[in-house]
């Protein structure tokens, strides 16, 4: 009951901040869009569709460009895609502190998240903030069940997270190292422990070193 008033709140509050908000008039959202309808329209990374920009990470345009193509160019509806963003992160962080803690914080925890108002600013604009909230929760939870028990699959859907998290918005890649940190806190034997590293550090570098060569 708990999760249920408290989505049904946020949603309600979600739809009057979004009706009330000033548009896409930002240099920002205006950047975003640009890249995701250059990206689904010309299939290249550009701002003025000749050069090649490298001014954000990839991932929200790209993500953003996947909707466009679904839904053509509505800039006016992405806001919907960053509730269901939002909705993912509560679900994440629902699970995360029930693996802490037990149901009854995880209900708390995704409740409060879920209605904490400085969260509700950046879903009417054009930013990836809400996707990065996301992937850090998701992250967050990958990193819990890794540290709780370890295993190969669980590091490599750490390292995944994290590498999404990277294209997502660049800045986190120091967190991304000082993570791997975490891998090494547990009963295994040291050989192990060297390999759920390399698979964690391996899946990461996957998603990145493109992006990374290609700039």
């Amino acid at each position: 009951m708990l999760l249920l008033s408290a989505t049904v709140a946020g949603l309600f509050a979600r739809t009057w901040v979004i009706q009330h908000a000033p548009g896409h008039a930002f240099a920002a959202d205006q950047l975003f869009d640009t890249l995701a309808w250059n990206l689904a329209t010309l299939h290249q990374f550009t701002l003025d569709g000749v050069n090649p920009a490298a001014h954000v990470g990839p991932l929200y345009p790209l993500v953003l460009a996947g909707f466009y193509t679904f839904v053509g160019h509505r800039p006016e509806w992405v806001p919907m895609l960053h509730v269901l963003f939002d909705l993912g992160t509560a679900w994440c962080l629902y699970r995360v502190a029930t693996t802490l803690w037990g149901s009854w914080i995880g209900a708390w925890t995704a409740a409060l998240v879920f209605l904490y108002p400085a969260y509700w600013t950046y879903d009417p604009r054009i930013r990836s903030e809400a996707l990065l909230t996301l992937l850090m929760s998701v992250w967050l939870w990958a990193t819990v069940i890794s540290g709780q028990s370890p295993s190969s699959r669980r590091c490599a859907f750490m390292g995944l997270a994290a590498g999404l998290a990277i294209l997502c918005k660049p800045v986190v890649l120091v967190l991304a190292l000082l993570l791997a940190g975490l891998l090494w806190i547990d009963g295994d034997r040291l050989s192990r422990k060297i390999g759920y590293v390399i698979v964690y550090g391996a899946t990461c570098a996957v998603l990145v070193i493109p992006w990374s060569l290609r700039n």
